[in-house]
């Protein structure tokens, strides 16, 4: 109970001040932020119920580009993304495989991978099959994205 007391005297003892901030200026800062361009993303035949599709918004959202989903590739050289998703199901579906390729006006820009089995070998990626779908597709289009993103300027 001692130590406790002692420690208690010795704040009070400890002089508070209040900093007051003043700005270098008197302009308003503006943080701009960059546009980027709207992605769409390409149904695929292969992911069960588009059981991908939330993900892949979310992500993308979160990553600074809108997103548009779509059956088929735009013609007008706009950047889409196509994907395949491989599931397993437990007592709830697992995805497994999944490949996601980032094009433009026909062009493959980059592409990347994410593969339950060789997760121990990539660097970078944790491996652990019941991690959630979201984290096991983040690695995948941060990179693509950012490939993107330069290939853009």
């Amino acid at each position: 109970m001692k130590p406790y007391l002692l420690s208690l005297s010795l704040l009070a003892l400890v002089p508070c001040h209040a900093a007051e901030l003043t700005p270098a200026s008197d302009a308003p800062v503006v943080v701009e932020s960059p546009r980027h361009e709207t992605i769409y993303i390409v149904r695929s035949r292969n992911d069960f119920k588009d059981l991908l599709i939330p993900t892949l918004q979310y992500r993308m959202k979160h990553l600074g580009h809108p997103t548009e989903v779509v059956s088929r590739p735009p013609s007008d050289g706009a950047p889409y993304l196509t994907y395949t998703a491989t599931w397993s199901w437990d007592e709830h579906p697992v995805l497994y495989h999944f490949t996601a390729e980032i094009h433009r006006a026909g062009q493959v820009v980059d592409m990347g991978e994410y593969d339950e089995n060789a997760q121990a070998l990539k660097k970078g990626f944790d491996y652990n099959p019941r991690r959630r779908t979201e984290l096991k597709v983040k690695p995948v289009l941060s990179d693509l994205v950012k490939h993107l993103d330069v290939a853009q300027k």
